[in-house]
């Protein structure tokens, strides 16, 4: 039986690629202005995490088959850490092509909370049971958008 606690767990494991890849857009603009890039430039910040982010998935399924589900999720949120910490540094550096790399990385990481999640739920769950929280991912996926824009907002 798996617990309630675990069941959110997993929920906000599905919604970390929405938070990672919403949350940056209200600052699109002052990231432009503080590493002086145009908007053609600026456009690579969304399409190299949407970029990772597809490759991700395509590598998740073998790696947990390989390796076990629990042990590929958290190699992938290991790998979104690195990510973030690499945009954190390019901008203490101000090295725009390094913000774009930790963009990737983090994308390359996130990627496992959608494969490895929805596979651990339906692994670990009756079917009733996982119909019921694979809707509430759903939910889980969209709120994670709009609580990232707001704090993205926020922050920004």
């Amino acid at each position: 039986m798996v617990s309630t606690k675990n069941t959110i767990l997993l929920l906000s494991y599905v919604c970390i690629s929405s938070v990672s890849a919403a949350m940056i857009t209200p600052a699109l603009p002052a990231i432009a202005s503080y590493f002086h890039v145009n908007k053609d430039a600026l456009e690579w910040v969304i399409s190299i995490f949407l970029f990772g982010y597809a490759i991700g998935q395509l590598i998740y399924g073998p790696l947990a088959n390989r390796f076990g589900r629990l042990t590929a999720l958290r190699a992938g949120l290991l790998i979104n850490l690195i990510g973030i910490f690499l945009c954190l540094l390019s901008v203490w550096i101000e090295n725009y092509p390094l913000l774009l790399i930790g963009r990737c990385i983090t994308a390359l990481g996130t990627a496992a909370g959608i494969v490895c999640t929805y596979t651990l739920i339906r692994e670990l769950f009756d079917e009733t049971k996982a119909k019921i929280i694979l809707s509430f991912s759903l939910v889980s996926f969209t709120v994670g958008i709009g609580l990232a824009v707001t704090l993205g907002g926020l922050i920004t």
